[in-house]
């Protein structure tokens, strides 16, 4: 006996899936949302400038103060401050790198205080020779105070580029400028002191 021949309809796919699973699949599908695909956070293109600020020695970070390029500082800048300190940065740039590391020691015991007056003495003393020298020639009196001014600017740059770290920034500032203020008048006092003794000397050996 032969075997009835079984004619395949043409509206029966020929893979063999059941209509039923095909209609579960589009419900899922329907009532399964798509996950969005995850999008990178957009991030602003770091300038040029932000990137040289952030691995610069204190002699760059101070060049760029020069040119008014660096809003963190709240120490105004004339002209003869600008052009003494660049011709320092010209002539003696390793003077800057010593400012720093003396910095930095003073700010090891986490506080400050009268006796890191003498740190800072020490750096206007060393700083005073290469302004007095400087092709402006200021008095000794205006020396002292460029002398104090250029500490405060480059102790102000190290610590608002977190050059050096300090648990409050404003405070310890604040504080350090008083204790630069106080250095100054040390300083100027010493040096009327010492001219006003080489006057009398000369009177007493005419």
């Amino acid at each position: 006996m032969e075997t009835p021949t079984q004619t395949v309809s043409e509206d029966v796919p020929s893979v063999g899936i059941d209509s039923n699973d095909a209609k579960i699949n589009a419900i899922i599908e329907s009532t399964i949302p798509v996950p969005e695909p995850i999008s990178e956070p957009v991030t602003e293109p770091v300038s040029d400038l932000t990137k040289t600020i952030k691995s610069a020695p204190i002699s760059t970070l101070l060049r760029i103060v020069i040119t008014g390029k660096l809003s963190s500082l709240s120490i105004p800048l004339d002209k003869t401050i600008s052009a003494i300190l660049l011709e320092l940065l010209d002539e003696t740039p390793k003077t800057f790198d010593r400012i720093q590391e003396s910095v930095e020691l003073i700010v090891q015991d986490g506080k400050l205080n009268t006796a890191d007056i003498p740190q800072i003495l020490k750096l206007l003393s060393e700083l005073y020779p290469l302004v007095k020298h400087t092709k402006l020639r200021p008095s000794s009196l205006e020396c002292a105070k460029i002398v104090g001014t250029i500490i405060k600017v480059v102790i102000h740059v190290l610590v608002n580029e977190h050059k050096i770290k300090v648990s409050n920034p404003t405070q310890f500032l604040k504080e350090l400028d008083k204790l630069v203020d106080m250095a100054i008048e040390l300083l100027s006092l010493a040096k009327t002191v010492k001219q006003q003794s080489s006057k009398c000397s000369k009177l007493f050996h005419k």
